[in-house]
Parts: C-alpha cells; structure tokens; sequence
C-alpha cells in the first residue's frame, strides 16, 4: 500500500501500516477521494475470517505482511517472514523438512509428526502443514498471521494461532515484472510474473522464481560450503468470471535442492565447519506440487464458495552426525548417517458460505473434509536399523461464527465447530532380526469455539475482549523405531482469555495496536529423540504462558515513517516428566523457543531527487528494519540457553513508477546467532546450526 499526495503521486515514499510485529504494508481498499484532493483515504482489508471485513472489527490480533513489505526486506519463504513477528517463534535447522512454528509460547514443542503441528498455514484457502513454511513468498499479495487459537475455521492445526496467505489474482489488464538480486556467498533471486485477459470473461497470470546460493557453513574437509542450496517455484492460475460466479483454477509447484539439516557442537567459532562428507548433501531434495479449484458464486443470502485441492509433496533426506559430534557422543570419531524418504498426499474440500460484505451482519458457516495419507522410511546407513511407518487421517469438520450488533457501537461475535478425526498408524520396524509389525487406530470427535465482544469506540478505533478454546487431537509419532515408540500422544487442549485494542486513524498516518493474552495448554507434545539408542518417541506435558503485545506506526510526513514493536511473554511449563538420556521435563522450566522480549524498529525515508539530471519523477528511499529477539531457552529441559541478539537488514535505491535498482544489507551488524538448539544431556553435548552471518547485494525491480 502506498500513500501519496495528489500533487507528486511519483515523489513521495510509501507509508508503513504495520500490525504488531514487522512494520509491514496493509492491504487497503480506497473508501473516499472525492472531499479531501491532496489525500487518498482507506480502509484496511483482511479475510483473517475467511470473508473480507475491515481488520478494526476482527475480535483478535491479526499481523499482516503485505507484498511490498516482502520486496523491500528480501523475504524469500514464508519461514522467514513470518519469524519477523514478535511472539512468533520457529525451531528449524536450516532446512525445508521440519520446521516447528509457535506463537505467543503455544504449540508443539518438538515435532514427533509433522501432520499434527499447533500452528496451520493455508495458501488461497487451502491447508498445509508448518512443514511446507519454507515455501517461496513468490507474487503472494498479503501474509496474515492470525494469534491464538483458530480451531473454527482452520481446524485443529491451529491452536496456537494461522498463517492465511493470499497470492496475486489475474488482473484486468496486461501487466508483467521482473525481479533480479544477487550478493555475497552467492546468494541470487530471479523472479517473473506476467498476467492479463486471454479471452473474454477468461484472465491468466503466470509466475515463477529461481533462487540460489552458498550454504554458510563450510565443510572440514574442504574448506568449501557444505552444500550448494537451489529452489524453484512457479504458480499458474486461469480465472473465468462467469456473470454472477467465478472459477479459479490453480496449480504451484515448489522445488527445494542441496539442502542440509546441520547440527554443530556449540560454540561455533567465527569460521564454523561441519565434518561431513563434501558430497552428503548434494541429493537432498524436497517437491510440492499443488492443484486447486474455488469456485465462489453471489447468491441472495450471501457467497458461496467452494475449495478443492489436492496437494502432494516428497522429501529425499540424508541426515549426518560429523566425527566430532559422534567422538563427543560415544567416543568414536566417525560419520554416521540416516536416509530418510518422506511422502504425502492430501486433498481437501471445503463448502461455505458467508455473509456479504455489505451486510450489517458478519456471518460465515462451512463444511470441511480432509484426507492425508504420508508415509516416512528411515535407513540407518551401515546398519540393520530401519523403520517404515505410514499414517492415514480422515477429518471432517462442521462450523459457523457470527458477529451481531448489539448496538451502533458494541457487537457480540460467537462461533464453533465440531470436528471428527479419523487416524491410522502402521509400523514395520527391522532390527536385523525379524521384522516387527504394528497397527493402531485412533477416533476423536470434539468441539472447539470463541466468543468475543467488540466496542468501536470510533469507525477507528475498537476494544475487544474474548475467551476462545483450541483442541488438537492426539496422534501417533512417525519417527517411531520400535512398538513402544509408537505409543499414541494425547489431545492437546488451549484456552484463551485475550483483550485489545485497535487504532488506525482515517488518513493512516498514525496507528497503534495492543492485546494482553492468557494461555492455559493441557497435554501439548513434546517429540524426544534419544541418540544412545536412536528411539523416537512423543510426551504430553502442560504448558501455560502470558503476556502483552504493542505495535504502532507513524507516518510523520510525507516522507518519513516510524513503526515498532514489542512483546512480552512469560511462558512455563507446568507439569514434570522423564526423557531419558536427553535431560527430565521439570515443572516450572521456561517453555522453549519463547524469549520474554522481542521487538523491531522499522524506519522509512524517502526524497524527491527528480532534480538531479536523468532522474526525472525519481525519489531516493531509505529503508530499515531492526528485530530483536531475546534470550530464550534451547530445549524443554532448560539444558543450556540461547543468546539474545538483534538483526539490522538495510535497503537503499532509486524508485520510480516503473520500478526501482537498490542495494541491500542482510544481518548488517553481522550479529551470531541460533536458528535452534539441542541438548544430549550432559554438559559439552549442547548443538545447533549457526544462521548466516552478514552479506550484502545490489538488485532491480522493473515493471511493464
């Protein structure tokens, strides 16, 4: 979204109209021109609720990244987007295969099954899992990260919170861009789009991006980087507007190559190596292809819209123990390596309808289905250790939410959902011996639901509090080597108490946003793994944490805007338990992955520079975005910590209607920092992966 005055539409800098957490680009629909000549009003728009509405009467706190904030901060996937938030936390290890996201201290605290993560992310009214969070931000209009539980609409992925992504439609008119960057350790991006109608009522739009470069970590043996990283992705969508509906039918693929999962005795030292064969990584790939269909029609009670999707993806992973590690381990300096294949399928068909947008009335009601079938192989290379295990969920779910006004100011929202999950688990597990077979069953059936009021205190301004629940049910952990490992983890349970306020003003040059939230989670997972014996298993324990979040932008002038953020969470663990060798779960352990501080610093300048010769409509912008996240503990057994550490990433360029050329700073300060943590239990056996130190580049954008 961009603001500018009537008189010099070209020379004036975009606003920032951030939610909470990343000074972050609101997408506005125009809502008067006419009165006031030199400003353009708006409103800001957001389908957190699956229909459009204006984001100051959604009862809950909702964060946006809009596409031109994602340009400018070079966010290449959703990962590294959505960790910008302050109160969203993510335990990954460099890699596109597991990652864990949590928000404001709830959710899983290590994966033992990826299908059964706290926190959904859905791409155009689809679902996926957080393991798929590395997909690219390719033409994606709007990233909004929705807190606390969604279970109503979202199902029981969702307990801690959804990420809703919404791409770029076809458009009316011929339009295309290329993108282009390059920088140090070679990292490079080259994206394009183009879209426009075919025919009449039938529009297209087609994109694709390639992205490349250097692992920052660098082999022992070499000296050169582990691995050379490549991604591809490319969407294609048709729209037919057909008078009073309209079909839209799209198809993406994602392709990840080289990748590694690395995991590195701390502390890393300036130059960290990993002692891995120079080759290990190098067929490590990962593919995603998805095929949907929403077909959305204008009735006279509201919009129907109906969703299909199929959705597969295949993970080929080679995970490595370097001598070192293995030599602190055991006592043995060698490599030790496991081959794990991955596969899923999904499809999934939604029905709802909601409530049209003039409506004095929100409403929404659906029926939803999902299918998945995904097995995971494990291989332990020169050894007679593998396991194949396979999991089948059905669910179906049932739901509706309503906001009624009560008066012109206050309204009374209320929604839920009942849910059947369906699961199957079976396992083969070879030892050398015999194999060993194993089959479970599981069959929930549950309901889930909020309930929030809403005082506008002015058409900018509200006041909201709510009580919400989120239910997830248990599962069976798919790393399982052995029966025992496969014993079924139990339903998790959250309840939600959160209260806020929203303040946006007409003109948009001022804004602020808080909310002070309690959350009580009953028998969360916790995925275990012990390397002594190469077990995997899965634990429940009770978590609860509470806290507050504050955000606000300033648009100063015309040419300077001011936007921050901070968040404060105390999170704990509540109930106490065995691991084994890796450390015990006490009662009263900080949560892990949760600083109680977080924060960013978002500063926007821009000048006229059309003066200056062969710069004519031109303007000079300055773009920075400071993150800071704090201390925090690694594991739930608070073996060790985490250091705080704040990172500056910088854009300076040239801007004009058809584009802009800038150079960029990622990490300026060239802060060392963990992307996570992991403890063998004993003091020295404490790892991570580093995450890329300072690098810099020069790119374009042009518009046609």
């Amino acid at each position: 979204m961009k603001f500018y005055t009537k008189r010099a539409r070209n020379r004036s800098i975009p606003a920032r109209a951030l939610l909470f957490a990343s000074c972050t680009t609101l997408v506005c629909v125009p809502t008067s021109e006419a009165e006031d000549q030199t400003k353009i009003e708006e409103t800001i728009i957001v389908t957190a609720r699956q229909s459009p509405e204006n984001i100051i009467e959604v009862p809950f706190a909702v964060s946006v990244i809009g596409q031109d904030e994602i340009r400018k901060r070079g966010l290449s996937d959703i990962e590294e987007a959505i960790k910008s938030v302050p109160g969203v936390d993510i335990n990954s290890a460099s890699q596109p295969t597991l990652t864990n996201v949590r928000i404001r201290g709830v959710g899983t605290i290590l994966l033992g099954n990826r299908n059964d993560a706290s926190v959904s992310i859905i791409v155009d009214g689809v679902p996926t899992t957080t393991e798929n969070a590395a997909i690219s931000t390719l033409d994606i209009s709007r990233i909004e990260v929705l807190k606390g539980p969604q279970s109503i609409l979202y199902g029981q992925n969702s307990t801690a919170g959804a990420v809703n992504i919404t791409t770029n439609r076809p458009t009316e008119n011929f339009e295309s861009s290329v993108r282009a960057r390059y920088g140090e350790e070679s990292q490079y991006l080259a994206e394009g789009t183009i879209s426009g109608p075919i025919a009449d009522g039938l529009k297209g739009r087609i994109a694709v991006q390639q992205t490349g470069a250097d692992h920052w970590v660098k082999s022992a043996n070499t000296g050169n980087p582990i691995t050379d990283i490549t991604s591809f992705s490319g969407r294609g969508q048709l729209l037919w507007d057909a008078t009073e509906t309209e079909f839209l039918l799209s198809g993406e693929y994602h392709e990840f190559d080289g990748f590694a999962g690395v995991q590195i005795l701390r502390p890393y030292g300036d130059d960290p190596l990993y002692d891995v064969a120079p080759e290990r990584f190098e067929d490590n790939d990962k593919s995603i292809n998805r095929v949907a269909l929403q077909i959305e029609r204008d009735l006279p009670l509201g919009t129907l819209t109906s969703v299909s999707s199929y959705t597969s993806y295949k993970i080929n992973n080679e995970v490595a123990f370097g001598r070192t590690l293995n030599g602190t381990l055991f006592g043995f300096p060698v490599e030790s390596v496991q081959n794990q294949v991955t596969e899923d399928e999904t499809i999934s068909q939604e029905l709802r309808l909601a409530s049209r947008a003039e409506s004095p009335i929100f409403w929404i009601t659906g029926l939803s289905f999902l299918q998945s079938k995904r097995s995971h192989n494990t291989v332990n290379v020169g050894a007679p250790n593998s396991s194949d295990n396979e999991l089948e969920t059905l669910s179906y779910g049932l739901y509706g939410e309503i906001t009624y006004p009560l008066t012109d100011q206050l309204s009374l929202s209320g929604g839920a959902r009942y849910s059947i999950d369906e699961k199957e688990f079976s396992g083969r597990y070879e030892n050398g011996v015999l194999p060993v077979f194993e089959q479970r069953e599981l069959d929930d059936e549950y309901f889930t639901g909020r309930v929030a009021l809403t005082y506008k205190v002015s058409p900018d301004a509200s006041l909201y509090a709510l009580a919400s629940r989120g239910y997830k049910s248990g599962g069976f952990n798919e790393f399982s080597t052995s029966v025992a490992d496969g014993e079924p983890f139990k339903e998790a349970v959250v309840n939600t108490i959160e209260t806020g306020f929203k303040l946006a003003n007409r003109d948009h040059d001022f804004s602020l946003n808080g909310a002070i939230f309690y959350n009580d989670v009953a028998d969360d997972q916790v995925g275990v793994f012990d390397p002594f014996t190469f077990a995997s298993f899965a634990l429940n324990v009770d978590t609860e944490s509470i806290g507050a979040e504050l955000d606000g932008v300033w648009r100063v002038n015309e040419n300077l805007s001011l936007s921050g953020a901070v968040a404060y969470i105390d999170a704990e663990i509540k109930t106490s338990t065995t691991t084994g060798t890796v450390g015990d779960i006490s009662k009263g352990n900080a949560t892990p992955d949760t600083p109680e501080w977080s924060g960013s610093f978002g500063f926007d300048w821009g000048q006229d520079v059309s003066g200056i010769p062969y710069l004519s409509d031109a303007a000079f912008e300055a773009s920075l975005i400071y993150r800071y996240q704090g201390e925090r503990t690694a594991d739930a057994a608070n073996n060790f910590d985490l250091n705080a550490y704040g990172k500056l990433d910088v854009q300076l360029g040239i801007s004009h209607d058809r584009g802009r050329i800038y150079l960029w700073g990622d990490n300026l300060l060239d802060e060392e920092y963990d992307l996570y943590g992991f403890s063998f239990g004993f003091p020295g056996s404490e790892t991570g992966a580093p995450a890329r130190r300072r690098t810099i580049g020069a790119g374009f954008d042009i518009l046609f």
